[in-house]
């Protein structure tokens, strides 16, 4: 692939008919394929942040058993009262201490620092693409079984959340590959700057939308 003096990367095809051969270059996309490249990337990267923030505004609904369906401000009601097994997963809630949110949050940069190494030996070995497409099965898989967990066992999430921050492992890297293989010398400043704000990305969508939603809980519950 080689680049045309407007930056619009090119595929030169060969063509052989007979005895004419001949060349063509054909355009991608409108010259355009970078920055859908550029696009995929920085959202991809965002929602692997978003599936971690969201986390925030689920734990204080679930740790708040005024928030629960089955809550009767004129019942005397305890903490074990909410956490029974038998109870749907909408109506459990979750009584944590100070020092097992603390885990909770920590553990999840512990995943984090573990997969460095490891991942990035993987981007050497088999390449961004593939690489990416397992951390986006981890992410899927650690994202659907939080709830689950999180009324379960704690240790059970504590668990999930280690392989969920290993989602975390490796964006710069990914960003550096992403801007070395697809951006011209002059656009890769813009390609590092929006790469990176996939931090901002996340938290522009994810928090308004997981706090809606979480509020919507307790909204339900008032009207009861």
């Amino acid at each position: 692939m080689s680049t045309t003096s407007d930056s619009r990367p090119i595929v030169t095809v060969e063509m052989k008919d007979a005895n004419i051969q001949c060349k063509r270059t054909v355009i991608h996309c409108g010259g355009k394929t970078r920055y859908i490249v550029l696009i995929q990337g920085a959202l991809l990267l965002a929602i692997f942040m978003a599936s971690i923030v969201c986390w925030n505004p689920a734990m204080i609904v679930l740790t708040d058993i005024k928030t629960s369906p089955i809550y009767d401000s004129s019942k005397n009601q305890t903490a074990e009262d909410f956490n029974n097994p038998s109870l749907p997963y909408r109506d459990r809630r979750i009584i944590y201490t100070p020092f097992q949110k603390s885990l909770n949050y920590a553990v999840l940069y512990v995943g984090a620092l573990m997969g460095v190494v490891p991942l990035n030996m993987m981007l050497q070995k088999f390449g961004t693409h593939k690489v990416m497409i397992g951390i986006s099965l981890i992410c899927i898989i650690t994202t659907a079984l939080t709830p689950w967990a999180a009324v379960t066992n704690f240790y059970i999430l504590l668990v999930v959340r280690l392989f969920q921050g290993t989602t975390l492992s490796n964006p710069f890297p990914v960003i550096g590959s992403i801007t070395n293989s697809w951006s011209s010398l002059k656009e890769s400043g813009v390609f590092v700057a929006l790469l990176t704000g996939y931090l901002q990305i996340s938290s522009i969508f994810t928090m308004p939308v997981s706090g809606i939603i979480a509020a919507q809980s307790k909204f339900f519950v008032n009207l009861k």
